[in-house]
Order: structure tokens, then C-alpha cells, then sequence
């Protein structure tokens, strides 16, 4: 383990297995036990100085005052004042509940700074916690919270201090347990003639548990007054003699009280930045960024195309030499005995690399070490999906016509859905029933042809006599002959309980505008059929008496018209499955009380079917405002980002798409000035407006933050949402070599997506130019040829699968004995 610069015993001392990490040296994904960490170049590991993780920490842990470097390196963060409650420690809770009054002689309470057990041993109910509020200087204000109610045996009630009624006391009645969202008590607007008190009640013989809810669970909070996160070691021993770094941090800024709020600061002296990020006032509020920078050789880099709004961040830098011996401060500084320039923020960790990282390197890290944790650090603000939801054109009233957002509960409301053929859950062409697509002749002259059950694409015929039939509607009569005005797109049947019967099945139709006469196709067994299509009649046909539909037909001219009982069903099958699809015509969803946003990442699996001027999904309340207008169609395909429109290609549609605030699928959009509101509109653009979408909705996610292609991927495999590279392959490459090279190159970029099929090149330069490229395999690279000479090589295949595990054999000096000689790294690395 010296060999790559890992001490087994630290490895052990943070729960990774030395063999493990052997594997992982070597260029293998996962371990010999199966674990599917993901894989990370050995080399790029070895430039890892420090990880951090603030995810399982709480501020009851007995080491709640250090953050372990993950890396294996021993170069810890500790936390400096802070208070570990409220907004000062792991989790940003809304108050304090050690800080509150109780009523000892008729309640007990057993409490923290967040969780309460409490009985009412009173005859009367009583206050279980309590402040009392005489005056506007009493307290300040109590922010909003969410609570978690357990054990609850009797009514529990929240008083507070209304905006709309500041006199008296308001309150909120809890009848059973669950997750209550409870409002803001404004209690320096109290102006009230007598004292009052806030808090928690039961009634008397009550008892109840509640715990606070974090706003950032998993993430460390700063009060912006003291707290001071910031390494152990100074930066030059943690980069041990590099003088190059790699600083990326995952922050969310609560508040920016001063002009420039720095984060990821190296910085010892007044007159000097030394190397940070300026957040500037204001603006940052409420958002959350993967940000930082790197250094080399006199200059610095930013880095802001990972998560988050770029323009919140500006590089400060001066020559870093002369401040190497700084401390890192996640947020802050330190000088002379006093912390300057602190602000509120939520810190989720991060890391420092020796050496100047490209995009993929860092997403390897972030990636390696789960950094982004998604489905909890990085998370959607709302997400929908239809199949998950188990929404049908049959239970749809159950959900009271919504999409369940699966994260918030932000439900879509649905209008004017028909729930049946391309209105509805999946897409039906054709619609059975009365006044619909098809209708059934039932009767004639009161005798029932049969006797069936049925919905809008199931008929199930349990009685029949000969001949009866489903018949197409529109129709009209022109001159005593039927024409047919309508196309019927070729669908598809499933048929059960034919083969029983001496029975076939008959579809009439068209089979061109100009058709004289009808064309038969017969189904004769069970299955799925595809039927063709029938086309509008251009007046041509001559039959009076034809029409276009099923209908059942004897097998033979011997057997009797009375059939009696059957159990046929005809099934219509959807051309769109699994999706909520929107007619175009006057469908649309609306949501209101969602968070107003200053950045956003949207990302939908649809397709379009038909008129695209209505757009996905919209937050523009009113022309030149809202967070986005995603994907629109009028003269030309464009998009919106906060009131800006530029013109883009859609050509693709049916796919997963994104738009964040200054990318579309890949391509840079313009970003305005636009302002948000707290509703979203599906299929149209905004209330009262005539344009609408023709589509079809898979799923649907929502982030108030900018994401990278490779964090929103990583995203949609968290939530089994799809992929944005279907029929697509990774390309990571994982080289094992016999003995030791010079170089190596790509043709594609390690961590870029190609079709599956992809030839690629890779160009080897040997130790020597005498070496010899004897031998190539792979796991995942076919048609493999190799070609070169003089020591510079190239190799061709075509990529299958991710990883691509590639072996290559070297002949050289080392093996001039023979191939039975040679030595592999992993043995060349067991023997030191």
C-alpha cells in the first residue's frame, strides 16, 4: 500500500478495506466483494488530499466537532463555536426548545434542543412548553418549522403570532400524528394589551412526542456570528509540496450580510485575497452551488459549471505562495484574534485535490466519495411520474385527477382530461362506446345481437348471435352511398377466448381514399393482432351497405346463427404506454404554492405528438417573468429562461430533455431578469392562455438549482427516472498493463457518452521505442486491431459496455525471457 501512497491502517481507521483499495489501484471498479463503488483513475486518487461528508453527522454525536477527511490522509475539518441547536450545527432547525418555559408541577418533559417527549398529568390542559410574549421586545421572531408528531393520544395545539392578527394568539389544532408544516410566529409584531403565551398545549391525560425536521438535513449550518469551519492542518502540508490545488466545496448561502461573503478561503493577511470565492450581497440568498477554484503556476481558475447559478460566484485571488501557510475556511476567515466576513450558510463538504483537475476528474471525486448523495444532499423539489403513481384512465378520480409529486406533495391539478383515447393515461386510437371513436350495433328491431360489457378500449362479449359488429361513427350519407371521412390509424388488438369458438374475427376497411370497395382482414386465433389502417373515403366507394369495424363471422355456412354463451374479450392496445397524455386541444395541469426560484434545472421524459406551441411545462406567470417557458413551438422551436427567449432546436421529440437556467440539452440559452412566481402550468404556458401541447409526459422533475449533465443523470438513475443517454455507453476506460508505459491518449474524452457500437482510439507510447505492443483484450472493446511501431501504438475498437476493462501486454527488456516471464502490476505492487 506505500506504493500508491495509502497507509492500510488509516484506510481501516475510516472503514475501507486495504484489499479493496488494491483493487481500485489496479484500475478495477468495485472490489473483490462485490461493493459497486464507483470507479475512480488510481492515479487521480492518490491527488485526493481531502474528502469530507457532513451526511450522518447530528449535533448529539460525541465527535460532532470534527469532520473526518475520507480520503484516508488525516486532514481533518473541525467546527469552531458553534452552539449545535438551531441554526448553528448539523441541520438548520427553526428553534430551540431547551430555551423554552414548562409547567413542572402538572407536565413532565423530557427535551432537547429539537425533540420533546411531554404528558399532561393535569386536570386541565396545560402549556407543555411555553414563552410569554408581554411586549414586540420580548422575542424574536420564531421561524417556520416542521415537526414530526408522534404518540399523540389527545389534541396537540400550536399558538403563535399572526402576521394578519397581532393582538391576541393564534393556533393550529394536531389531532393525530404525522408532519405538520407550522408558520412563522412574528413576535415583534405583538401589540397586544396583555401578555400571551407561545408554544405547545395538550389536553388534560395528554401526551405526545414531537421532533423538529431539519431544513437541511445532512448539511452543517453556520450562524454567521462565530461559527468557523476550517482545516486542521494548514493548506502546504495538506498539498504535500504541490504547488498546484484543486478546492471544491457544496454550499448553500442562508444569508450575505456583507458585500463580499468569501467561501473557500486560503487567506491570512488583511491587504491580500489570497485565493476564495466572493459571494456577492443579496443575490446568493437561498441558493446552493458546487463551486470553487483551482491554482497553478501563478494564476487561478474558477470553478462554477457544476451546480448552481454562475454568476453568484467571483474568484478573488493574489499569489497564493504568500498565503500557503493559511488554514482552509470553508466560509469566512481568521485574523489576529477575529473572524471576519462571516455569513449563514449550510456546508455539505467537499474536497482539495494537489493537483489542477479537469471536468471529469472532478466528477470522478464527487462521484467516488458520493459527495452529491442524490435523492438527499442534491435532491429535485418536486418530481412526477406516471407509472410510479399507478394513475389509470379508470382510478384517476382516486388521485383527484393529480400527479403526486413524490418529494413535496406539490400535486398538479389535471383539466379537462377526458381519461380515455389520446386524453388520458396512454394513448388510445381508437375509443369503443357510444358517441365515441366506435360504437357497438347492440340491436336490431329489439333483438340483441349480443349481449357484452365494456370500456373505452375493452369489449368483453359473453352472448352472441350471428352476425353482429362494432361500427365506425363518423360516417355520413351522401347521395345513398356511406362515406367514411375520417383515417383510422393502423392499432393493435388483443384477442382471448376466439380460438374456443367456430368463431373468426372480421376487420372491414379502406385500404385507400380512393377504394370502391372494402377490404377484409380476418384474425382466426388468440394474441395480439395489428390491424391496418383504413383510410378517409374521397367519395369513390360504391358498396351502400359497407362499413368499417369488427364483427364476427361463422367459420362455416353450416353453423347455426345462435352461438349462445362466449367469453371473447377485444382489447385495444395503447400506442403510448405509461405516460399522461395531453390532447392539445384544451387539456392542461396547473400547480400553485411552490417556491419561488432564482435558479432551476427541469428535466422531462416526453414526447411531443402534435402542436408544440404550448410548451412542457411553464412558471411564467405573466409575459417576460417566471423561471422558464420550456420547450415552445410557434414560428420557430425556442425556450425561456427567466424572461429571455432564444430560439433552439426540438427536432428530437421524444426523448428526456433539460433546461436549466443558461443550458438547453447541452447548447448555451440567454438567462433575463424575469421573476418568479409559485405556480407551474403543464401543456400550457399560463392561465388564459389559448396555446396548448399535444404531448406525452413520462415523468417530471424539478431542482431550484443549475445542474451539471453529469449530477442530473446521476439524479435520474437515483429515481429510475430514464437516462439522458439512451442507446449511449460511458466511455471509461480502465487500462492494465504487464509492466509500466510511457503515455496514453484517448480519440474520445474518458467519461464522455457514445453510441453503443463507437469505434474508438486509443495511442499508447511505450517506456522504449524498443518495446513491443504484443497483445490487447478487453471486456467491453470489439473487433480490436492494433498498429504501430517504434514504440507509439494505436488501438481500435468498438465500445459495448461501461467500464472497458482493457489488458495489455507489453514485451520489453523486463521480458526478453519469454511471455511465461512476465510480471504484472499487481503482482510488481504485492512484492513492495
Amino acid at each position: 500500500m506505500d506504493a500508491i501512497g495509502l497507509n492500510p491502517i488509516k484506510l481501516d481507521a475510516i472503514g475501507l478495506d486495504p484489499i479493496r483499495m488494491n483493487a481500485i489501484r489496479l484500475g478495477v471498479p468495485g472490489a473483490s466483494s462485490g461493493s459497486a463503488r464507483p470507479y475512480i483513475d488510481p492515479d487521480l486518487l492518490k491527488h485526493v488530499k481531502m474528502a469530507i461528508s457532513t451526511w450522518g453527522k447530528s449535533n448529539d454525536d460525541p465527535d460532532r466537532a470534527i469532520l473526518k477527511d475520507l480520503s484516508g490522509n488525516g486532514n481533518d475539518m473541525r467546527l469552531l463555536n458553534f452552539g449545535f441547536a438551531e441554526g448553528s450545527g448539523y441541520g438548520l432547525y427553526g428553534t430551540d426548545f431547551t430555551t423554552y418555559q414548562t409547567v413542572p408541577a402538572s407536565v413532565e418533559v423530557v427535551r432537547t434542543h429539537n425533540k420533546l417527549s411531554a404528558t399532561n398529568h393535569g386536570i386541565i390542559g396545560h402549556m407543555i412548553i411555553y414563552k410569554t410574549i408581554e411586549d414586540s421586545s420580548s422575542y424574536p421572531d420564531t421561524p417556520a418549522f416542521k415537526i414530526k408528531v408522534t404518540n399523540l393520544t389527545s389534541e396537540l395545539r400550536y399558538f403563535y403570532v399572526s402576521e394578519t392578527n397581532t393582538a391576541i394568539r393564534t393556533s393550529i389544532a394536531i389531532t393525530s400524528d404525522g408532519v405538520y408544516d407550522l408558520p412563522e410566529s412574528k413576535n415583534t409584531l405583538f401589540n397586544g394589551t396583555e401578555p400571551i403565551n407561545i408554544g405547545f398545549s395538550t389536553s388534560a391525560g395528554g401526551s405526545v412526542t414531537i421532533e423538529q425536521l431539519p431544513d437541511f438535513e445532512g448539511w452543517l449550518c453556520t450562524d454567521g456570528v462565530d461559527d468557523i469551519i476550517e482545516s486542521v492542518k494548514p493548506v502546504s502540508e495538506m498539498l504535500e509540496g504541490s504547488n498546484e490545488i484543486t478546492v471544491v466545496s457544496i454550499i448553500h448561502q442562508i444569508s450575505t450580510p456583507n458585500t463580499n461573503n468569501y467561501t473557500n478561503v486560503i487567506r491570512t493577511k488583511a491587504d491580500s485575497y489570497g485565493v476564495s470565492i466572493a459571494v456577492g450581497k443579496d443575490v446568493s440568498n437561498g441558493k446552493t452551488g458546487i463551486y470553487g477554484y483551482t491554482v497553478k503556476e501563478g494564476s487561478a481558475t474558477i470553478i462554477n459549471s457544476i451546480l448552481g447559478d454562475k454568476a453568484d460566484y467571483t474568484l478573488r485571488y493574489n499569489n497564493i505562495n504568500a498565503n500557503i501557510d493559511s488554514k482552509f475556511f470553508v466560509q469566512g476567515w481568521y485574523l489576529n484574534g477575529s473572524y471576519r466576513e462571516l455569513s449563514q450558510i449550510a456546508y455539505a463538504g467537499g474536497f482539495i485535490a494537489n493537483k489542477v483537475l479537469t471536468t471529469d476528474e472532478i466528477n470522478q471525486i464527487i462521484s467516488y466519495f458520493n459527495l452529491d448523495r442524490p435523492g438527499q444532499i442534491i435532491k429535485p423539489q418536486l418530481y412526477y411520474n406516471i407509472k410510479k403513481q399507478g394513475i389509470t384512465n379508470e382510478n384517476h378520480a382516486e388521485f383527484n385527477d393529480q400527479l403526486i409529486d413524490f418529494i413535496n406533495g406539490h400535486n398538479i391539478q389535471l383539466n379537462n382530461i377526458g381519461w380515455e383515447g389520446e386524453s388520458g393515461i396512454n394513448s388510445y386510437p381508437v375509443v369503443f362506446g357510444a358517441n365515441k371513436t366506435w360504437e357497438a350495433q347492440g340491436s336490431k328491431d329489439g333483438d340483441k345481437y349480443y349481449i357484452y360489457t365494456s370500456s373505452a378500449n375493452k369489449f368483453n362479449i359473453t352472448q352472441i348471435k350471428i352476425s353482429s359488429s362494432l361500427s365506425y361513427s363518423y360516417i355520413k350519407r351522401n347521395g345513398g352511398l356511406t362515406v367514411f371521412n375520417k383515417d383510422i390509424p393502423s392499432f393493435k388488438i388483443k384477442v382471448t377466448g376466439l380460438e374456443s369458438t367456430n368463431l373468426l374475427l372480421r376487420y372491414n376497411f379502406l385500404n385507400s381514399a380512393n377504394a370502391t370497395t372494402k377490404s377484409i382482414s380476418n384474425i382466426v386465433s388468440d394474441g395480439v393482432h395489428e390491424l391496418p389502417k383504413s383510410f378517409a373515403s374521397d367519395g369513390s366507394l360504391t358498396d351502400d351497405n359497407f362499413w368499417i369495424g369488427l364483427s364476427f363471422i361463422k367459420k362455416s355456412s353450416e353453423i347455426p346463427d345462435v352461438i349462445g354463451n362466449v367469453n371473447i374479450t377485444i382489447e385495444v392496445l395503447p400506442t403510448i404506454e405509461h405516460a399522461l397524455c395531453l390532447d392539445g386541444i384544451n387539456d392542461f395541469g396547473k400547480v400553485t404554492g411552490l417556491p419561488v426560484l432564482k435558479d432551476y434545472t427541469v428535466v422531462a421524459d416526453r414526447e411531443f405528438l402534435g402542436s408544440k406551441s404550448g410548451s412542457i411545462v411553464s412558471k411564467s406567470h405573466i409575459v417576460s417573468n417566471g423561471a422558464f417557458i420550456f420547450e415552445t413551438f410557434a414560428d420557430k422551436s425556442a425556450t425561456t429562461s427567466f424572461g429571455s427567449n432564444t430560439l433552439v432546436d426540438i427536432s428530437d421529440f421524444k426523448k428526456i430533455s433539460y433546461q436549466s437556467k443558461y443550458i438547453y440539452n447541452g447548447k448555451p440559452i440567454q438567462a433575463s431578469i424575469g421573476v418568479d412566481s409559485d405556480s407551474m402550468w403543464l401543456g400550457t404556458i399560463r392561465d388564459g392562455d389559448s396555446r396548448l401541447s399535444k404531448i406525452a409526459l413520462w415523468s417530471l422533475m424539478l431542482f431550484p438549482y443549475s445542474l451539471s449533465e453529469f449530477l442530473l443523470e446521476r439524479q435520474l438513475r437515483k429515481y429510475k427516472a430514464g437516462t439522458l443517454y439512451p442507446d449511449m455507453v460511458e466511455f471509461r476506460p480502465v487500462i492494465k498493463s504487464n509492466v509500466p508505459y510511457s503515455s496514453i491518449s484517448y480519440s474520445v474524452n474518458p467519461g464522455e457518452y457514445i453510441a453503443e457500437g463507437s469505434t474508438v482510439t486509443i495511442t499508447i507510447t511505450l517506456s522504449n521505442e524498443t518495446d513491443k505492443l504484443v497483445g490487447v483484450s478487453s471486456n467491453a472493446i470489439s473487433d480490436i486491431s492494433i498498429s504501430g511501431d517504434n514504440g507509439v501504438y494505436e488501438i481500435t475498437g468498438k465500445v459495448t459496455k461501461p467500464p472497458q476493462k482493457i489488458n495489455i501486454v507489453i514485451s520489453s527488456y523486463l521480458t526478453t525471457l519469454g511471455n511465461d516471464t512476465l510480471i504484472s502490476n499487481e503482482t510488481l505492487i504485492k512484492n513492495e
